[in-house]
């Protein structure tokens, strides 16, 4: 093991100890963690188009097939008064986030990194990729979890994207005990 004369971590370590945090907390939110060459599925000739990797996919009504209308969110509409370390409880979100439930969103911001580069079906969203936004210490309001619509995948970039899908409320305590993501969006899109 590699340490500086004050102790600390030297570099490889570090990044080293990353990975395993990332990977366990992908692990806790239900993403696959094989890798892309034992994901990547041969394109079916009888599958639709809409069905690979962030295509662009119309949201529509499943009993009339209309077009459902998006409504374009910012981060600032899901934050919500809590205190760092509190306990979250559902009473204290706003009317307005309650009122986002079962409507579809489109939301802009990054895809927290993932072990798996293609074929993705569940990820961490988070507001920017700045400062760490998801887990211990983060503010909950910040972190999205993303989960695609059935045949649809999305491929990991650290580009901005946007998602587009159906919003819902669905705390996930990590294995400290503790929130770490209460938002959770049911995606026919990243683009």
């Amino acid at each position: 093991m590699c340490r500086t004369k004050r102790g600390r971590l030297c570099f490889p370590e570090i990044v080293g100890f990353s990975v395993i945090v990332a990977s366990f907390s992908l692990l806790l939110c239900g993403c696959e963690l094989r890798s892309a060459a034992t994901t990547q599925a041969s394109p079916s000739r009888d599958k639709p188009s809409n069905q690979q990797t962030n295509e662009i996919v119309e949201p529509r009504d499943a009993g009339s097939n209309k077009p459902l209308s998006v409504r374009n969110i910012r981060w600032e509409d899901l934050e919500f008064e809590i205190e760092p370390g509190e306990p979250f409880e559902r009473a204290m979100l706003t009317e307005g986030i309650e009122a986002l439930v079962g409507q579809t969103i489109r939301l802009r911001g990054f895809m927290l990194p993932t072990l798996q580069r293609k074929g993705v079906k569940q990820f961490i969203f988070i507001r920017d990729d700045q400062k760490c936004c998801f887990g211990p210490g983060a503010s909950i309001y910040h972190s999205v979890q993303i989960e695609m619509v059935e045949g649809a995948t999305a491929a990991y970039t650290t580009k901005p994207v946007a998602i587009t899908g159906q919003f819902d409320i669905r705390p996930f305590v990590g294995p400290d005990d503790k929130h770490w993501a209460i938002y959770h969006v049911v995606a026919t899109s990243v683009e």
